[in-house]
């Protein structure tokens, strides 16, 4: 059935006129000009990429003195091959529909999108890192697709969303997605080697971002007000007291309330320490999400045991690191609609994209991505990782798509094959990725944002 509905997809394209033919949106696009920050080896971007989605609109059936806008739009959205639902959500057409376009008014009728992929601060050289690998380390990259809508600095609804914004790096653009990567030397020669590919915003994605946050809440208050009932019966059993619990569990709403909602959180966390007693010397050396642990120790009697005060202690602790959940259900969380790529085979793509780009830059012919399970040992503890595991979704079937779409589209340009890795405790085979017969100038291309898949009329 599926080999007959793809002939008569074939036929029916050919009678609308329709081809996807993929040498007009390719994966490198040579550009008219040299990107000189692309060439500047001082600029930390690494390659600029560009969206097949103008193209459908310039290669679209328009006339001399233009075509309704309805008519524009549904040739788009229904016979452009390939132009992903992702961005055209997010960037729209937005046409009138009795309204005359040519192409370029069309076009300017879509959402900006600058997107870019830049080297970043490196802030996390320790961190899960793949150490046990034998092979010398020559350099090590930490980078980022960027995007820039109409206006600099981050998308709406982005802005909180990758943790580089509040570690190491503050990029003044949405960061979409991000691979740290190293350069290893090996016996047959230097290589890239993928550490980590992640989209904060792609797993962040949720069908009512509302709902998840409210439930996150729910959840935390009811575990809190568990803890506070331990605490309770801690300080019962030590000094046979008994605790303002609803005052306790007041307070606790307040710090949740004001670490996922407020705007001007040290202002608030310094009036929430005052209004519960903590002496005005401390509060401007404690006003932060530690608070809490002030405000709630000093509803405790002064008369604990050493052993009690420090079970009590962890128990408050416990609560702070609780109210962490809501607090990221609340700013890392979005819709769909926020964000212009929404599939983790979108984003895995995009960064080898890069990588590539960059590995060409340097001379350098192969990339290496290790087994899914040498990259899980080090968040998880365990090298057993399941088909249901968020692990074995990129590391596994998304690199193992990306790669079976990059040998459909560049052929003999590229070889897949594996690359046995000296690890400490013994050989590991790893995938590769052979680029050696791929000529292309990092500086003189772009990058495919989508799948790609121009639409034009047959002579």
């Amino acid at each position: 059935m599926s080999g007959i509905s793809r002939l008569i997809a074939k036929e029916l394209g050919s009678a609308l006129g329709i081809i996807d033919n993929p040498k007009y949106n390719k994966m490198f696009k040579e550009t008219e000009e040299l990107l000189a920050d692309v060439a500047d080896p001082n600029d930390p971007t690494v390659a600029r990429f560009y969206s097949p989605l103008e193209s459908a609109i310039e290669n679209a059936p328009i006339g001399k003195e233009g075509t309704r806008g309805e008519n524009v739009e549904a040739f788009v959205r229904k016979r452009a091959p390939k132009v992903t639902a992702a961005e055209m959500e997010y960037r729209g057409l937005g046409l009138e529909p009795g309204e005359l376009y040519t192409a370029e008014s069309a076009k300017e009728s879509l959402g900006a999108l600058n997107l870019k992929a830049v080297k970043l601060e490196p802030g996390y050289t320790g961190t899960q890192r793949q150490k046990d690998l034998l092979d010398e380390e020559l350099d090590y990259v930490e980078l980022g697709l960027a995007a820039q809508g109409s206006t600099p600095g981050k998308l709406p609804g982005l802005e909180e969303m990758d943790h580089y914004f509040k570690g190491f790096n503050k990029y003044p653009d949405s960061i979409l997605a991000h691979s740290r990567y190293s350069v290893r030397q090996g016996k047959e020669g230097s290589y890239m080697f993928i550490e980590e590919l992640q989209s904060d915003s792609v797993q962040g994605i949720k069908v009512s971002p509302i709902k998840y946050y409210q439930d996150k809440q729910k959840e935390f208050y009811s575990l809190s007000d568990k803890v506070v009932k331990e605490i309770e019966e801690e300080v019962e059993f030590s000094v046979g007291e008994s605790i303002n619990t609803n005052k306790m569990k007041e307070a606790i709403r307040r710090y949740e309330d004001i670490l996922s909602n407020s705007t001007q959180p040290k202002e608030d966390f310094e009036k929430f320490m005052l209004d519960y007693g903590v002496p005005s010397q401390y509060v401007k050396a404690l006003s932060d999400k530690y608070s809490i642990h002030f405000v709630l120790s000093r509803m405790l009697p002064d008369n604990l045991s050493a052993d009690i005060s420090d079970v009590v202690d962890s128990k408050i602790q416990e609560i702070q690191d609780l109210a962490i959940a809501p607090f990221r259900a609340k700013k890392q969380t979005i819709t769909s609609k926020q964000t212009p790529i929404t599939k983790t085979t979108d984003y895995v793509r995009m960064l080898l994209q890069s990588v590539i780009s960059d590995a060409k830059s340097r001379g350098i012919d192969e990339i290496v991505i290790p087994p899914v399970e040498k990259i899980a040992v080090l968040r998880t503890g365990t090298e057993s990782v399941t088909k249901d595991s968020p692990f074995y979704a990129t590391y596994e079937a998304a690199v193992n798509k990306v790669l079976k779409q990059f040998k459909a589209e560049l052929g003999d340009q590229i070889t897949i094959g594996t690359k046995v890795l000296p690890y400490k405790n013994g050989d590991v085979k790893a995938k590769s990725l052979n680029i050696s017969n791929l000529t292309i100038d990092p500086a003189k291309i772009r990058l495919r944002f989508n799948k790609g898949g121009l639409v034009e009329r047959p002579d």
